[in-house]
């Protein structure tokens, strides 16, 4: 449904400070993301977690929460139907 944060991923909400977050969009900002920011973050992350391998676990965990979370969403939608 319209609105709904992709199963697949998670909401974090951070507070850097002022000069990190300056530091972060220069140096992985473009000017293609129009003013968000949120892209040059992503690829800040995706540099800095190039090379670390995950676990069979690791994925596992990562599978294990988002279908937990499919399960909540279908579960919230139930219940205001039956409203």
């Amino acid at each position: 449904m319209a609105h709904e944060l992709n199963c697949d991923k998670v909401n974090r909400g951070i507070n850097p400070e002022r000069l990190l977050d300056k530091a972060v969009i220069r140096k992985f900002g473009k000017p293609c993301d129009n003013g968000q920011i949120t892209p040059a973050y992503i690829r800040a992350l995706e540099e800095a977690t190039r090379d670390v391998r995950l676990t069979p676990e690791d994925y596992q965990a990562a599978a294990d929460e988002a279908r937990i979370a499919r399960e909540k969403r279908m579960a919230k939608r139930n219940s205001n139907k039956n409203k």
